[in-house]
């Protein structure tokens, strides 16, 4: 049995890779989730800001420790045939590097970061959280600009679950156990 018997076989239509590499370059933010077509206007100037001082601080940290790659939107990230991506930073530890191929990620990054918006906040909070801890992500940071907070879901190796969330608030420092000595101040990443 092939793959397109098995789509005609689900009650609906799955979109795959094959049907994600044909949608349009408008400048939006597509993405196919289960198989569902997922789309979102170009972030906003906050999001970019946010995204570049995160940024800027882990690079410069892995330009110094070379404990892998950082890599930002967009990137597609290619989880399964059903299942493509576009996390606002993706780090990808040196053992893993392999994922890294010519056109975009196949496999599961070491660290997923998404910065909400008014639109994205259930997609990116409820649907993309699932979807990183099925395929095993070991950290989903989402960054909520609003309310200048980080969620930091962590992943249990004993029951490939995400923990409940480590919250930060925008005056505190962030770490991660994949970043060995960092002190990300948050008062730094939320400022304009």
């Amino acid at each position: 049995m092939n793959i397109h018997s098995i789509q005609q076989q689900d009650s609906r239509l799955k979109l795959s890779y094959q049907d994600y590499i044909l949608f349009p370059s408008d400048g939006k933010r597509h993405e196919i989730v289960d198989g569902e077509h997922h789309m979102a206007p170009s972030p906003e100037i906050r999001h970019q800001e946010i995204s570049r001082n995160l940024a800027l601080i882990i690079a410069s940290y892995l330009r110094e420790n070379k404990l892998g790659k950082l890599l930002y939107a967009p990137c597609d990230v290619v989880l399964s045939n059903w299942d493509i991506v576009v996390p606002d930073l993706i780090f990808i530890a040196k053992e893993n590097e392999k994922i890294i191929t010519k056109k975009n990620i196949r496999g599961v990054p070491d660290l997923v970061v998404e910065i909400i918006s008014p639109a994205s906040k259930r997609y990116d909070l409820v649907m993309k959280r699932k979807l990183y801890e099925r395929f095993g992500v070991k950290e989903y940071w989402i960054f909520d600009p609003e309310r200048e907070r980080v969620e930091v879901y962590t992943l249990s190796e004993s029951d490939r679950r995400f923990l409940e969330p480590k919250i930060y608030e925008h005056d505190q420092v962030m770490e991660s156990s994949l970043f060995p000595a960092l002190k990300i101040n948050l008062t730094e990443v939320f400022s304009g």
